[in-house]
């Protein structure tokens, strides 16, 4: 598992796919009952995986990089209900 953001850091190409693998799962799981639908809950995830990708610059703290993704998915998810 994806334990660091240094991939994201990177800019390395396997890390998108690396952190789906990774997070994929828990993340639709998580966000299965936040939009109420299934399709809504896979765009949650893909979208907080590419704002991921987009903001890593953000992210201060290596210890934070899971909770961050959920805070991601989650943010993301109260606009898509």
């Amino acid at each position: 598992m994806i334990s660091s953001s240094q991939p994201l850091r990177s800019s390395s190409p396997e890390a998108l796919p690396k952190l789906l693998d990774a997070y994929g799962d828990r993340l639709f799981s998580y966000c299965r009952f936040l939009p109420r639908s299934r399709e809504n809950a896979q765009l949650v995830v893909r979208d907080g995986l590419v704002v991921a990708t987009a903001q890593i610059e953000h992210l201060v703290c290596d210890e934070w990089f899971g909770p961050w993704l959920y805070l991601l998915a989650r943010g993301d998810a109260s606009v898509v209900r």
